[in-house]
């Protein structure tokens, strides 16, 4: 059986936890998210809903890449 690091415990865990925000970006979050939406934008409706969309997108992605891609992993000191 494999050890698990705490490095790999910790990655994992901030994965997930990118993965839910994700998710929260595009689901029962959407709303508080578009208050958080920079005001030099656009401040029409269909603008905000795009900005947290294209974020929920890229967060669910990085996460998902955190946890799951290991070979172009670095390793830091």
């Amino acid at each position: 059986m494999r050890k698990i690091g705490v490095k790999s415990v910790l990655r994992i865990l901030m994965g997930s936890a990118m993965v839910f925000a994700g998710i929260a970006h595009l689901s029962f979050k959407r709303k508080e998210f578009q208050a958080q939406v920079p005001r030099w934008l656009p401040t029409d409706q269909k603008t905000m809903d795009l900005t947290v969309l294209s974020s929920g997108i890229t967060e669910i992605t990085l996460g998902l890449l955190m946890i799951l891609w290991k070979e172009k992993r670095i390793t830091t000191v």
